[in-house]
């Protein structure tokens, strides 16, 4: 038996005398792994070494320098032939043990590296780490192939069942999770990424959905069945944001200060162009002529042709976190940390800045469908609505909680919001002028309001992102747990949402269910079932619509 402690040593102990045999000089440890023969033991220093030991004689057989100097965590992989390592910097590290060499280095998640684990097979690598996820990784390709979410707190620990079809993960808050490890329910292969989703886009012809993720490629889909067509990217392609040109032929990405234009037919980049600042927001104009990219503080023009930089727009004091062209294409709207709305006249430079009230941040930003109205969500909760001309405030839309996203459909009567695990569904309708001020005094005397029709509740996976398809009551969610999914909403005789397809992890979702005879289900699943059959919400979540954001008992989604 292998120890180590927060000393400079590792001692082995005999389990038959109970006596140590070894003690090995190794520098400050954070794990230790014995090869699968028992002939070696590696240990993982917080100098960044991995030193291996002979475990016969002690001697020290290799000495082998990382990159960095924050190893938290270190594995064998079954057949012996590899290493990996963990870092503080969310990094994994893959070791050559046929030669000793440093392999391939790879972001692998948004905190600290807490546990590793190789499969039985070999094939794959589990991860855990203080952003409470539990990642899946191909050895041979080292892409996302698996996220599991579900944890409240940091993961300390992970390792996989003897017969490789589950993964147990135990966090800070006491509690240990066993994850069924089932890739052909997730419709994905062993080359496909499944990581946070970091925004979804439909073309203007409504035929095609882009769903782009954090640490992994980004991918087109046919709008109506699901099905991928296009791949943008190999490797690992941190995309945070992006969008389509007005004829579909093209889609501009942001990878921290480079902007890239993709051919939508091959998914091979055309343009590349390097910027000297992070970009958060990206928008082509309906020209297709301009692209228009938020940073710290300032909006800049692009030509798309020359790839050269026309002007910068400059008057937010914070970050910018979404920009839009006007249906015309003479005005660009930004939303800022500041707190702002800003509204840009391209012909004259000329800046008009909407103040929002409580000055909190603002995130997405997007003109109505003739462009006399700008809505805007606020880290206070609520979306609001502007009128473009006066520059007044028309109506203010109050949620539940922050909103992380909104978007508004292309014939303008509906508006969807998400946040946290909902999205809610908001309709704009006409009321008498008369009424006007005594049912909305936000409105400035407009002939509508706008009005909660739906909720849709307990989204696995949650909803950071939605887009709604145009020309049709069509929208798609994306989810921190990297599922795309698009819905339906019918508004007669009776508002209902239905899901048309999806793409991401396997769910049963149901409330106040009981469950007899189930067939065809993993011996996991069946235990969760006879646990919490008769007490779904528990543990499956809810997910039910009705008008006037009531729940609904009956089931929305079983995939």
């Amino acid at each position: 038996v292998a120890f180590a402690s927060d000393s400079e040593f590792v001692i082995l102990w005999d389990i038959h005398t109970r006596t140590a045999k070894f003690v090995l000089v190794t520098g400050s440890v954070c794990g230790v792994a014995y090869s699968p023969d028992g002939e070696r033991i590696a240990t993982g220093g917080r100098d960044g070494f991995v030193r291996i030991f002979d475990t016969q004689t002690g001697l020290l057989m290799w000495d082998l320098e990382g990159r960095h100097t924050s190893m938290r965590c270190i594995a064998y992989s079954p057949n012996g032939q590899w290493i990996i390592t963990g870092y503080l910097t969310g990094e994994l590290e893959l070791w050559d043990m046929n030669t000793g060499e440093l392999g391939p280095i790879w972001i692998g998640h948004n905190d600290s590296v807490t546990g590793i684990d190789f499969s039985p097979n070999g094939k794959w690598i589990a991860s855990t780490s203080f952003d409470r996820t539990v990642k899946l990784w191909d050895v041979e390709t080292k892409t996302l192939v698996l996220m599991f979410a579900g944890h409240s707190e940091g993961i300390c620990s992970v390792a996989f069942s003897p017969d490789g079809s589950q993964v147990a993960s135990g966090s800070w808050g006491d509690i240990v999770r066993l994850w069924e490890v089932n890739f052909s329910a997730t419709g994905l292969d062993s080359h496909d990424s499944f990581a946070s989703v970091s925004t979804v886009v439909y073309s203007q012809d409504g035929r095609h959905l882009v769903s782009g993720s954090m640490d992994g490629p980004i991918r087109q889909y046919n709008a109506d069945t699901g099905e991928q067509e296009v791949t943008f990217s190999c490797g690992l392609y941190r995309a945070s944001c992006f969008a389509y040109s007005p004829d579909g032929l093209y889609i501009v990405t942001a990878e921290d200060n480079d902007i890239t234009i993709w051919d939508t037919s091959t998914g091979f980049p055309l343009v590349v162009i390097g910027g000297d600042k992070v970009v958060y927001a990206v928008a082509y104009s309906p020209c297709g002529s301009w692209i228009a990219t938020g940073n710290n503080t300032t909006v800049a023009l692009w030509e798309v042709e020359s790839g050269e930089q026309i002007h910068a727009f400059t008057g937010h004091s914070d970050r910018i976190n979404s920009v839009s062209f006007s249906p015309c294409g003479r005005q660009i709207a930004s939303g800022s940390e500041d707190g702002t709305v800003g509204i840009w006249e391209l012909s004259t430079g000329e800046f008009k800045q909407l103040v929002s009230e409580g000055q909190c941040w603002v995130g997405t930003v997007a003109y109505s469908l003739l462009g006399k109205q700008i809505a805007s969500c606020h880290g206070d909760e609520c979306v609001r609505i502007w009128d473009v001309q006066t520059s007044k405030l028309r109506c203010t839309l109050m949620n539940n909680a922050t909103v992380e996203c909104f978007a508004l459909s292309s014939c303008g009567q509906w508006i969807a919001t998400c946040y946290d695990s909902h999205v809610e569904l908001w309709n704009c309708v006409s009321i008498d002028s008369s009424r006007s001020n005594s049912n909305n005094s936000n409105d400035n005397n407009s002939p509508e309001e706008w009005r909660r029709k739906a909720l849709i509740q307990g989204l696995v996976g949650g909803a950071a992102f939605i887009a709604w398809r145009p020309g049709t009551l069509e929208f798609a969610t994306g989810s921190m747990d990297g599922s795309t999914r698009v819905w339906r909403l019918q508004t007669e005789p009776k508002i209902l949402v239905e899901q048309v397809w999806g793409i991401g992890p396997a769910a049963l979702i149901a409330t106040d269910a009981l469950f007899e005879g189930a067939v065809d289900l993993s011996l996991v699943n069946r235990r969760l079932l006879t646990q919490r059959s008769k007490n779904g919400r528990d543990l499956l979540g809810g997910v039910g619509v009705t008008p006037d954001g009531r729940m609904d008992r009956s089931p929305l989604e079983i995939s």
